[in-house]
């Protein structure tokens, strides 16, 4: 993004086939590099970065399906976006699981995105065959076919990107199940009151990945609360 930002800055006369040629190459290195980011906010980080630079969108938002309810939680990866933080599933512009880009113009964005203050709106799907993650939002922008299928080279190695990450959370999940388990275990075995205490305020905060923390107990009076626990 950077050497083709400094192409422009330096006043070189591109020709629109080496522009072309350039800004697509740069695209499928931006996907390679979202495919071997560490984590999935980096990807998303360098998804929105380049769409937001190099498509000059003012505002982006990626909204993700919640595995437990009919909901989508939104948040914005890229500009100034002041929309609702929760998204019912079914108001999404995507029905009978065909998943293609949508526009959306503007009732029809205030509707989805109210207090948002944009006037339109390109909804990317984020998919793999029917399995449905939610969409990127692409705001205020006006783009070609050529430029949303640019952007198509990257959405598909964020939902690698998000597939991975929902895999680690659920052998998470289950290694915690089983941490947990072993964790009863162990605290009904405990006699001490004072061990037992300890044990509870260090389980809770491996369990809740927290570095510090403390367990506090109401006093026989009732009214002062005091530490008990505490790491």
């Amino acid at each position: 993004v950077e050497r083709l930002i400094k192409s422009y800055s330096s006043g070189e006369s591109v020709q629109a086939i080496d522009y072309d040629i350039e800004i697509q190459h740069t695209f499928k290195n931006v996907a390679v590099a979202i495919g071997k980011a560490d984590s999935f906010n980096e990807a998303i980080a360098l998804f929105s970065e380049t769409l937001g630079i190099l498509l000059d969108i003012p505002a982006i938002a990626l909204v993700l399906k919640d595995a437990e309810s009919n909901y989508c939680h939104s948040d914005t990866c890229w500009g100034a976006f002041s929309g609702p933080s929760f998204v019912a599933l079914d108001t999404l512009p995507f029905h009978d699981k065909k998943y293609l880009p949508t526009i959306l113009m503007g009732d029809e964005v205030t509707a989805l995105f109210p207090g948002g203050g944009m006037t339109s709106a390109i909804c990317l799907p984020l998919f793999e065959n029917e399995l449905f993650f939610g969409m990127v939002v692409l705001f205020n922008v006006s783009l070609t076919s050529h430029d949303i299928y640019l952007a198509d080279l990257l959405t598909v190695k964020l939902v690698g990107k998000l597939k991975e990450k929902l895999t680690n959370l659920e052998i998470r999940r289950k290694q915690c199940d089983v941490r947990l388990l072993e964790m009863i275990r162990t605290l009904a075995l405990t006699e001490s009151q004072e061990d037992l205490l300890r044990l509870m305020m260090e389980m809770a905060a491996e369990l809740a990945d927290a570095a510090n923390g403390s367990l506090m107990l109401i006093d026989k009076s009732g009214k002062i609360l005091r530490v008990v626990a505490a790491l």
